[in-house]
């Protein structure tokens, strides 16, 4: 039996911030089907060919890379390999070195995109 969950989320390829709803097969763990979502205040369940079809590339099999499942870290700085860590660990990781970087360079330093 396939079990099928609908998430939404926001569609990755610009900054228009559309509302995609994506069909998830659980036991697959892949997207299977995307649209837009009639929630989406700004696409008002419309999305662009890159939306509607894109993500298919998430289920590629010749792709060059592994996609990353678990965020990773350089505990010990650069050179050494990743390692897999839990969310949490990842945002604190995160949070704590642009606090350090605000602190020493000033809040002009750092900038966010999406």
């Amino acid at each position: 039996m396939c079990a099928y969950k609908k998430i939404d989320t926001v569609c990755p390829y610009c900054g228009t911030g559309c509302v995609i709803t994506c069909t998830v097969d659980t036991e697959k763990n892949q997207v299977i089907e995307a649209k837009g979502s009639p929630r989406g205040v700004n696409n008002e369940g419309r999305l662009c060919l890159k939306g509607l079809y894109g993500w298919d590339y998430l289920n590629d099999p010749q792709i060059l890379t592994k996609r990353i499942r678990q965020p990773m870290i350089r505990k010990n700085g650069k050179g050494t390999p990743l390692v897999e860590v839990s969310w949490q660990e990842a945002i604190e990781y995160a949070a704590t070195r642009l606090k350090a970087i605000i602190k020493e360079y000033g809040p002009d330093a750092v900038m966010g995109a999406g």
